[in-house]
């Protein structure tokens, strides 16, 4: 109110005929989609379809995340699809990880691609030290509300929580 005595938190609805729309979520995305276009694609890892690019998904994950790996495991359907895979660094817990070491080292590695396929299915990594923007992206996730992995931006800069089936992900991209 105008004296400041009370505090409103949460999201703000419009009523129309045709129902309640989530002005807050609108806000959210299109914030969402500003702050991943800022960070270069150097940055992340990219897997990237052979053919026509369809769907463009960013992908907050850490390397030792069951679901995460999931994921990954469902990269060449992805890929099959037309669905182009950016991966952004979201160690859970941040340098406190037991992931953030590996993930300063796939970040390092002179083949990423390599590195972060074998990271996931639970190979060792060489150690290796470097910059990277491990814990910008992280400090990033945060900033978005991301609380766990893996969690996908849409092109639309919607945030889907946790995995999904290829199917069902593609559904959401509208792609057959």
């Amino acid at each position: 109110d105008a004296a400041g005595d009370y505090l409103f938190a949460g999201d703000m609805y419009k009523t129309s005929a045709a129902g309640l729309m989530n002005l807050s979520a609108g806000t959210r995305t299109d914030r969402t989609v500003e702050l991943i276009a800022a960070i270069p694609e150097e940055e992340m890892i990219i897997f990237a379809p052979k053919t026509e690019t369809l769907a463009t998904i960013t992908v907050f994950t850490d390397v030792d995340c069951t679901y995460c790996r999931k994921l990954h495991g469902d990269i060449d359907e992805l890929l099959a699809r037309g669905v182009k895979v950016r991966y952004m660094a979201y160690p859970r817990g941040g340098v406190n990880a037991d992931s953030y070491d590996k993930m300063i080292s796939v970040w390092c590695s002179d083949d990423r691609h390599k590195s972060f396929s074998q990271a996931k299915n639970g190979q060792n990594l060489p150690a290796r030290d470097c910059d990277t923007p491990v814990l910008k992206h992280y400090a990033m996730g945060n900033q978005l509300g991301i609380t766990g992995t893996p969690a996908l931006i849409l092109p639309d800069g919607t945030l889907v929580p946790g995995y999904m089936d290829v199917d069902r992900l593609t559904a959401m991209l509208n792609l057959k």
